[in-house]
């Protein structure tokens, strides 16, 4: 390896500027093509392929023709007015004519519109909250990109005081989580940078050492966008692909210019200012612990590709790909740059730097004086925070992550007062008929068996089926309701029907809604209950259970049931790294051990400060992040 990196060192400094050439035509070129990469990121990617959760989804997303995986319920309220004031109805009036002129909007049905015997069941019982559906014409993932742009323009153009207009459902809820975290970043890199800066002059003291790092983060992180550009032609590439890739490519180019250009500095020392020799011997040693330091990151975030959601292994083919690159422009980038800058690289000293006893040498001194003191005080210590983490929850996010002025937690909360707290993100219970349709006797007595089944479940508020729209009792007289639907019922009936029965009926659903929120343990257990209901009973019809909760669990346990093979691989991976870098069993094992407390230590205080203090929620993906962002040690 030290050989191999040798001979690369020398063809560097041979070709310097050809090499500096390149990568910032590199540069350059990444600029403009990765600016395509925004647009083609989605906010999905979190289901389980093949999981209860993802049937239900397309069942309901493919089978019923009013509803869609991008489709919106859009809540309007006042405090004063109500739905049959005029005020009211031209602010309703002018909700629908702004969503029309979106060019991803299909189709808009509100109060305004509807007719009696239909309408009702679009507005509250005291008036003052009514809701609508909002079809749209794109993908969900791409939907929650666009879905804040449209409220801020819906927000806009209602011009009446005290309306509270708001856009909510799975799209708007995602869209606007990340348009919060596009704007936390955004707002990180303006104060964190200068930071950055300023710690890199205190490391490096010098102001041109100081912007290598940053450069050669640049090249790697606008690198890292270009190809995920082409990934993402072929693959599902969800948002937080940037934060991974920004946050590990800044971390990581730093360290690895750290650990060079102070082994450089030595060298150049210790060889009397042999430059050329000094390179080398920089490449040789600092070198290869650049090389084991990036194969670890890349071996460990390489078991989050065995998990089954795409969002998480987006995430870690952006890390991958990242640390890919910083370890490609680390090991040419420079050798050629010192070759050319030389004892330059030190120029501009902003705090000189004087080779005396320094105080973190003095400080491993002392820790060297009492090795069993100091041990056994940080492993107690470590132990200490990680108790807490025995007592980790993992949950849905759902509307209370979201600020208080937000349109979607307004628009979330205005339904829930009016029309019960589990009506934005109801359990979905779809039946498909084992055979013919559910124009059978026998069909409808089992459906209106399992409508009344479901209401009896604890915690449940109420439950909407097609037998919710017909005051029938007799089946008979539904199934010749339902042979002649196109006769017998009016439009406004028939959307309605259509978001019960499918086009073919031959599947219909349930919209269970809970008395709690989509993460609420309540809601939770009402999930378990049907699925264990409707596994025991054996039936040949085919049931599946989804929504937002039941696709929250879905996730949790994928995320769970891959992280002890995930922590065994990252595990197995980092001891042989270490055995072959290292030449030892005692080290590895000590890094080993040294992680783990860490990372124990980690969730403890996560758990302290997130789930104990200000906020009620960590989710799994974390978790997994974590660990491996943890484990990418340098001992």
């Amino acid at each position: 390896m030290k050989n191999l990196l040798e001979y690369v060192s020398n063809v560097m400094m041979k070709w310097n500027w050809v090499i500096i050439g390149f990568w910032i035509a590199t540069l350059i070129f990444g600029i403009f093509y990765s600016s395509e990469l925004q647009d083609r990121l989605t906010g999905g990617g979190w289901s389980v392929p093949g999981s209860d959760s993802e049937e239900a989804y397309h069942y309901v997303t493919q089978s019923f023709e009013t509803r869609d995986a991008s489709s919106l319920t859009i809540s309007i309220h006042h405090d004063d007015w109500v739905v049959e004031d005029d005020t009211y109805r031209q602010v309703l009036e002018q909700t629908t004519t702004a969503l029309l002129e979106e060019s991803i909007v299909e189709q808009v049905y509100t109060w305004n519109h509807l007719e009696e015997g239909v309408r009702e069941s679009f507005v509250s019982e005291n008036g003052h909250t009514s809701i609508g559906f909002v079809e749209l014409n794109i993908d969900e993932g791409f939907a929650q990109k666009y879905v804040p742009h449209i409220q801020e323009r819906l927000t806009a153009i209602i011009d009446e005081e005290g309306f509270d207009v708001a856009l909510v459902g799975t799209p708007a809820f995602w869209g606007e989580m990340n348009e919060l975290s596009q704007e936390g970043l955004e707002n990180a890199h303006l104060y964190a940078l200068p930071i950055i800066l300023m710690i890199l002059i205190v490391v490096f003291r010098s102001a041109v050492s100081a912007m290598i790092p940053l450069f050669l983060s640049s090249i790697s992180i606008v690198g890292t966008l270009t190809v995920l550009t082409f990934i993402s032609l072929n693959m599902e590439m969800s948002v937080f692909v940037l934060d991974a890739a920004l946050m590990l490519g800044i971390g990581v180019g730093i360290d690895f210019t750290l650990i060079f250009l102070k082994r450089f500095q030595e060298e150049l020392e210790t060889s009397g200012e042999n430059l050329h020799k000094a390179i080398n011997q920089t490449m040789r040693d600092s070198g290869s612990s650049i090389v084991y330091s990036g194969l670890t990151i890349i071996g460990t975030m390489a078991a989050l590709l065995f998990v089954e959601i795409a969002a998480v292994r987006s995430i870690a083919i952006g890390i991958i790909v990242v640390v890919t690159l910083l370890l490609l422009v680390g090991l040419t980038l420079l050798p050629a740059l010192l070759s050319l800058l030389g004892k330059r690289v030190f120029a501009l000293a902003i705090f000189p730097s004087k080779r005396t006893k320094r105080k973190s040498f003095s400080i491993v001194r002392q820790v060297m004086k009492r090795p069993a003191v100091y041990l056994i005080s940080a492993t107690i210590i470590l132990l200490v925070l990680s108790i807490p983490a025995l007592d980790l929850k993992v949950a849905t996010p759902d509307a209370q992550l979201l600020p208080e002025d937000s349109h979607v937690r307004k628009g979330i909360v205005n339904i829930d007062h009016s029309f019960g707290e589990g009506y934005t993100s109801p359990i979905h219970v779809v039946m498909e008929v084992p055979k013919e349709t559910v124009r059978s006797s026998e069909n409808l007595e089992y459906i209106k068996q399992t409508e009344q089944w479901l209401s009896n479940v604890e915690h449940v508020e109420s439950v909407q089926s097609i037998f919710s729209l017909f005051s029938v009792d007799d089946n008979e007289v539904l199934i010749q309701t339902l042979e002649e639907t196109s006769e017998l019922l009016t439009s406004d009936q028939q959307l309605m029907l259509d978001r019960y029965l499918s086009a073919d009926q031959t599947v219909v659903v349930f919209d269970v809604i809970s008395k709690y929120s989509a993460s609420s343990k309540e809601t939770r257990e009402i999930v378990d209950g049907i699925r264990e209901e409707f596994v025991s009973q054996s039936s040949e019809w085919n049931v599946y259970v989804g929504g937002e909760t039941a696709e929250g669990m879905d996730t949790s346990a994928s995320l769970n049931d891959r992280l002890v093979p995930v922590l065994c691989l990252t595990l197995a991976f980092l001891f042989i790294i270490l055995t072959i870098t290292f030449q030892s069993l005692v080290i590895p094992i000590k890094a080993i051990a040294m992680n783990l407390l860490s990372l124990g230590a980690t969730y403890g205080i996560l758990v302290m400060v997130f789930q104990w203090g200000w906020v009620q929620i960590c989710s799994e993906l974390k978790i997994l992040v974590i660990f491996k962002i943890l484990f990418r040690s340098y001992c």
